[in-house]
């Protein structure tokens, strides 16, 4: 089941609880991060010749992310929230299509002006270091990641139509206003490793992490043609960090760090107008890359 927190009121309340609630030997970070990247579905069949459709959803933003972490004994938890809280202008969504029946090239290819809304949710409880040497350790770690993107997009420019009966090549349409609204949740339960390299001031940090179960939720509206479409997927995800920390003063950190993820699943796709189901079995995939810059601040109670 979905789980949407898109209530700015909600996600500063979960965020400003973070702020506020803090133990001896605790960790607080607070970080900008710059998202890029992209997610994309493909959906095909194998009627009137053969036919290919693909739709990728820019996923450019500027996300803040509070971030706590709670030592132990012999593990640390982790809990993240990160948001954009408001629609940002993401880039353009491209929307191609291949008719295999008129030509094995592009058929028809469109753009759209996109705006993105993000909540990105992580939980992690990792291992007590064991020490390779002096300076490097490792942790192992085990998490859960949910990922939300809501894009709406507009302004769009058409190459290219097929009215179900005739293709037009060369045809260009142009519509205003808001013509699809879509939204995707990825849910990630992962293992991870942790390696750290310490000297007095400076950690280098490098994690890799593992998601086998990944699984992907998606709601496609199209607009001006009143249709439904939603997917359901199963796959694999792998994401690294690398990461810096630091240290200016007593308690207080600088945190730098770059992340790289790839999402690779398969299903398929339900397509309803209106109430009418109009196909329940298509071929689907949805694949997403995406890359975080991060900055901040850690300071340690």
């Amino acid at each position: 089941m979905p789980v949407h927190i898109s209530s700015k009121k909600t996600l500063l309340v979960l965020m400003l609880i973070l702020l506020i609630y803090t133990l001896p030997g605790q960790s607080l970070t607070v970080n900008t991060i710059k998202l890029m990247g992209n997610s994309t579905y493909t959906i095909q069949g194998e009627e009137d010749g053969g036919w290919k459709s693909r739709l990728e959803f820019p996923l450019n933003s500027t996300l803040l992310e509070i971030k706590e972490s709670f030592p132990g004994n012999a593990s640390e938890f982790e809990l993240s929230l990160s948001s954009n809280f408001s629609y940002q202008k993401s880039g353009k969504l491209i929307d191609s299509d291949w008719l295999y029946k008129y030509r094995d090239d592009l058929a028809i290819y469109s753009s759209s002006d996109s705006r993105l809304n993000v909540f990105i949710f992580n939980a992690a409880l990792s291992s007590a270091p064991a020490r390779l040497n002096e300076n490097i350790n490792f942790k192992l770690k085990a998490g859960y990641k949910y990922e939300y993107f809501s894009a709406k997009v507009s302004n769009t420019k058409q190459k290219g139509s097929y009215d179900g009966i005739f293709y037009h090549p060369d045809k260009e349409l142009s519509f205003s206003g808001e013509t699809l609204d879509y939204n995707i949740d990825y849910y990630l339960p992962y293992l991870g490793l942790i390696i750290n390299a310490q000297t007095n001031k400076l950690l280098l940090k490098y994690g890799f992490n593992y998601s086998p179960l990944t699984s992907v939720r998606d709601r496609d509206i199209h607009i001006l043609r009143n249709k439904t479409s939603r997917i359901k997927a199963s796959g694999q995800a792998f994401w690294h960090n690398l990461g810096i920390l630091l240290n200016i003063y007593p308690g207080i950190n600088i945190s730098g760090s770059i992340n790289y993820t790839k999402i690779d699943t398969a299903g398929t796709q339900l397509q309803k107008y209106d109430s009418f189901i109009w196909a329940d079995d298509i071929s689907a995939r949805i694949n997403s890359e995406q890359i975080q810059f991060k900055m901040g601040l850690e300071y340690i109670f």
